[in-house]
C-alpha cells in the first residue's frame, strides 16, 4: 500500500518503467516508485497516461482519478479484484456458522445506530427514542432495529415531510 498521493497539474507523459511511474514534463523527467503511490490524480487533460502504468497502479491498489476541462473529477479506476474481496475470502465468509454471522451482523446494525445517534448529537438534535431502540437491539437484530431506528434518524435530521424514496435529498 502506497503513501504518496500523485497530483499532476501540466502537460506531461507518464509511463512505466522498471516498477517507476516515470514524468516527463516541460521541465524534465521524473520517477516515482509504483509502490510509493496511494493515489493519482490528473489534474489535467492534458496528460497522457500510457495502459502499462494503468495496469500496474492497478495491481498495487492504486486510486487513479481523471478530471475535465472544468478541474472537475469525472471518473476513477476500480479494480477488479481488490485486496480485501478475494473469492476465497468470500468463500470462507459465506461458510461461516451461523452463530457467527448473527454475531457479526448484530455488530454492524449497532455500530449504524450508534454512528446515527453520534450525527444527530453533532447537530444537537435528541437521540432518546433512538437509545431507547438501540437497547432494545436483539441478536441478527430479529426486532429489526435498524429500519425503525433510520426512520427516527431521517425524519430527525430532514423533518417530518422527508420521504427516503422520493428523491427529497
Amino acid at each position: 500500500m502506497g503513501w504518496r498521493n500523485v497530483i499532476i497539474t501540466q502537460h506531461s507523459k507518464l509511463s512505466y518503467s522498471s516498477n517507476m511511474m516515470v514524468v516527463h514534463t516541460k521541465d524534465g523527467v521524473s520517477q516515482i516508485p509504483v509502490s510509493d503511490i496511494n493515489m493519482l490524480v490528473v489534474l489535467t487533460t492534458q496528460a497522457v497516461i500510457t495502459s502499462a502504468l494503468i495496469a500496474e497502479l492497478a495491481k498495487k491498489q492504486t486510486k487513479v482519478i481523471f478530471v475535465d476541462e472544468k478541474q472537475e473529477p469525472i471518473c476513477e479506476t476500480e479494480n477488479y479484484y481488490s485486496t480485501n474481496c478475494h473469492p476465497e475470502k468470500l468463500i470462507k465468509q459465506f461458510n461461516w456458522d451461523e452463530d457467527r454471522k448473527q454475531i457479526l451482523w448484530t455488530k454492524i446494525v449497532a455500530a449504524k445506530i450508534q454512528n446515527q445517534m453520534n450525527v444527530l448529537r453533532i447537530y444537537g438534535l435528541p437521540t432518546d427514542e433512538i437509545e431507547k431502540d438501540f437497547l432494545e437491539l436483539e441478536l441478527n437484530d430479529a426486532s429489526n432495529r435498524e429500519a425503525t431506528t433510520a426512520r427516527k434518524y431521517f425524519t430527525e435530521l430532514f423533518g417530518k415531510d422527508f420521504k427516503r424514496r422520493e428523491g427529497t435529498v
